[in-house]
């Protein structure tokens, strides 16, 4: 007598063990950054909220010949309170990168704990910063098209160089989500946004 329960495949079984590890490894990693850098008795940011848009170049010749060479990238980021493990200023952030032609579509989530160090705040005595920074993470890659859905998650990293000016920023990140079943989605991200 069947109670709908539906076994699950040995490759759905494996995808959500693969998933379960990562989130878990990476919570293991960024969970005491998250400690070390948020400062037990730090103060809140001013302005802890940025969202930035801007462009996705891949940077691997195989995941382009299959979507565009160029796509879309989002980015929402929440400043942590107290100084980073750089002495820097401490972030989570989550980017969305989406890539669409030739029928085939590639979205990846990067969720990273990131740390930004501030080269100089003045120099002139504007408000003209440079930063240099990188985060570690997880991605969570969805590629689809001519009948097909794969989904894969990945441990993540980025590299970030930048200039804050009052607000706003621009903002250039080499980001390293990993592999979709061969494809690279590894990209560099160029953006601006506003801290609000």
């Amino acid at each position: 007598m069947s109670h709908g329960l539906v076994q699950p495949s040995k490759g759905e079984y494996e995808l959500k063990t693969n998933m379960i590890k990562t989130i878990a490894a990476t919570a293991a990693v960024a969970l005491p950054m998250l400690a070390i850098a948020s400062g037990a008795h730090a103060a809140p940011a001013a302005q802890p909220f940025s969202a930035a848009i801007g462009a996705s170049f891949l940077t691997s010749s195989n995941s382009r010949d299959v979507t565009e060479d160029t796509g879309i990238h989002v980015g929402l980021g929440y400043t942590l309170p107290g100084a980073g493990v750089t002495s820097g200023t401490p972030s989570i952030d989550l980017d969305y990168d989406n890539y669409s032609g030739h029928g085939n579509s590639a979205n990846v989530y990067g969720l990273y704990i990131a740390d930004r160090y501030y080269i100089t705040k003045s120099i002139t005595g504007s408000t003209f910063a440079p930063y240099i920074g990188g985060g570690i993470g997880a991605a969570y890659i969805n590629g689809s098209g001519h009948g097909f859905s794969q989904n894969v998650t990945n441990f993540a990293g980025k590299i970030i160089v930048g200039v804050k000016l009052n607000q706003a920023f621009v903002e250039a990140a080499y980001a390293l989500p990993g592999k979709d079943h061969g494809y690279d989605t590894s990209a560099i991200n160029v953006s601006i946004g506003t801290h609000f």
